[in-house]
């Protein structure tokens, strides 16, 4: 819920660090990627960052093909240590970190956590070291 009320609002950026996205054929949960569709066509810098290595491509390639597709810039990390966090950022202030996943089992199956912050020192700590996963990505990994 409160990515549906942060993302719309977005001016700079939303930037989504998770394992995996497997989200576009569940009904309840296929508009938060609809939602990042549309943070691009109002010109904000969306990215997703997932783990290329965490599971199967075949089950989120769907999810990484519908982004791709409307503008949404997608890479997969595959380092040899697996991504494991979730982080998003959204604009300079906004942090949400925690244990979810996009996916089903998080959504439906799973006990989460989310911590959500509103500091510019924290999402800026965050936004540096995401930019680094992202050049990594981009250097050696992008799929």
């Amino acid at each position: 819920k409160l990515l549906q009320r942060l993302c719309p609002r977005a001016t700079a950026r939303i930037w989504i660090q998770a394992p995996s996205l497997n989200v576009l054929h569940l009904p309840t949960l296929r508009p938060l990627l609809q939602m990042l569709a549309t943070a691009v066509t109002g010109k904000v810098d969306v990215r997703v960052l997932y783990d290329g290595g965490y599971t199967p491509a075949a089950i989120e390639s769907d999810d990484i093909a519908y982004l791709r597709a409307r503008g949404v810039s997608c890479r997969s990390h595959t380092s040899v240590a697996r991504m494991h966090s979730r982080v998003v950022l959204v604009d300079q202030a906004h942090v949400i970190c925690g244990s979810h996943s996009w996916s089903a089992t998080s959504a439906y199956h799973s006990e989460e956590l989310a911590i959500y912050a509103c500091s510019e020192p924290l999402a800026e700590r965050q936004a540096q070291r995401f930019e680094g996963l992202w050049r990594a990505a981009g250097s050696g990994g992008a799929k």
